[in-house]
């Protein structure tokens, strides 16, 4: 995914460390990749739609996130749109 270099830095800050075998790495946090997710979503790029959908919708469920809390909607109206966070609750049924 490619975004502007002060974005980068931001979505950057405080990375959670995960190691696979010998393998050390930094990942983004949970909340910056449902922020990355909500901006591809918002950009409406052809043929995306439905995979950043389905990520959303499998980062919230491996992580116990509720999809109708506060800071799960705020945080799709901030980054993505109203449009979307009702996109993601009706698709979740």
């Amino acid at each position: 995914m490619v975004v502007e270099t002060e974005t980068f830095k931001k979505l950057s800050a405080n990375p959670k460390c995960l190691k696979v075998g010998e393998l050390s790495m930094a990942v983004p946090s949970l909340e910056n990749l449902f922020v990355l997710k909500f901006h591809v979503l918002q950009q409406n790029v052809p043929r995306r739609g439905y995979k950043d959908l389905m990520d959303v919708l499998s980062l919230a469920d491996c992580n116990a996130v509720d999809l109708r809390s506060d800071k799960f909607r705020e945080l799709c109206e901030k980054f993505g749109s109203k449009e979307i966070y009702e996109r993601i609750l009706a698709f979740k049924g």
